[in-house]
């Protein structure tokens, strides 16, 4: 469900996302072009010599670039003989791939961007593979999941949201267990461990690491007593039915509770965000690329509550 919330995300970058990807292709295309018109102006060799090596590397039998005018076939003949093959081969590459990009249809562009977003998703997102070991190790910690179920559903999940807390907003953590003694906060082996520790590595004094600060405003501007809410997803079978309003009411009242003096998020997606700020979020500062942080003051007042 968490995956397939991306899908609305992805229809709303593809256009600009594929824009970016194809001025690339082309940039490595002019750039390759570049340097071969480079090297074949050093290594060309000088005057005679120059129209044998052009003869000499053009047998009758391969003369299939008669429909060019005669300087250019002339000039192509000498580059394949003056420039190595696999600095000719990688321009060919770097041209073709930058004009598939340019007569690529949408249905081929989004398809490939689909594949692309699920595997930086799945790569920088590993928490979100193993739930229990990175999230269910409680507030000490610095992050809580939280789902909503449907009544009567069986227990059925329909949305969630994470909240990240800043350091003053988080208990003491609990002490380490006894030496030789197995450690069960993580739920799990060692995989569970390893991937707890990799999402808490680089936090800093405020609690939050590098990435976050990153997203959250320019030059990090997170506070300790700050949270942040992301990872919120709706089942899309059931949105417009209050639900993802609900859950969200719930985070702010949950980070009111811990004593945060903010509630902050990040998006790309213009429909999110237009669903936040409608929510009673607002605009704190604007993405390069596209997207937005927004916050919203807590009754908190960022005292922090870390007794709790």
């Amino acid at each position: 469900m968490w995956l397939e919330g991306w899908e609305e995300t992805l229809g709303a970058l593809a256009p600009r996302a594929w824009a970016f990807l194809t001025r690339a292709s082309l940039l490595i295309a002019a750039a390759d072009l570049a340097a071969l018109a480079v090297a074949f102006a050093v290594l060309r060799p000088p005057g005679p010599a120059a129209a044998a090596a052009a003869t000499a590397a053009v047998p009758a039998s391969r003369g299939g670039v008669a429909w060019l005018p005669a300087a250019a076939a002339a000039l192509a003949a000498e580059a394949a003989a003056v420039l190595p093959g696999w600095a000719l081969a990688g321009g060919a590459a770097a041209v073709s791939l930058a004009a598939a990009m340019l007569a690529a249809p949408p249905r081929v562009r989004v398809g490939l961007l689909r594949r692309l977003m699920h595997a930086l998703v799945r790569r920088s997102c590993t928490d979100m593979w193993e739930l229990h070991a990175v999230w269910g190790r409680g507030l000490s910690y610095g992050r809580e999941y939280w789902v909503a179920e449907s009544e009567g559903g069986g227990g059925q999940v329909v949305a969630g949201a994470a909240l990240r807390y800043g350091a003053a907003l988080r208990p003491p953590p609990p002490p380490p267990p006894p030496a030789g003694g197995a450690d069960v906060t993580a739920g799990g082996g060692g995989g569970g461990r390893g991937a707890a520790k990799a999402a808490e590595e680089e936090e800093d004094a405020t609690g939050f690491n590098r990435f976050e600060r990153k997203l959250q405003g320019p030059g990090g501007g997170l506070l300790p007593t700050d949270a942040v809410l992301f990872r919120m997803v709706t089942d899309s079978r059931l949105r417009r039915r209050g639900i993802g309003k609900a859950l969200v009411g719930r985070m702010v009242d949950r980070a009111a509770e811990v004593g945060g003096g903010r509630l902050l998020l990040t998006s790309a997606n213009p429909h999110a965000l237009a669903f936040y700020k409608a929510c009673g979020f607002g605009p704190l500062h604007e993405l390069p690329g596209g997207g937005a942080t927004l916050w919203r003051a807590l009754d908190g007042g960022g005292g922090g509550k870390a007794g709790l």
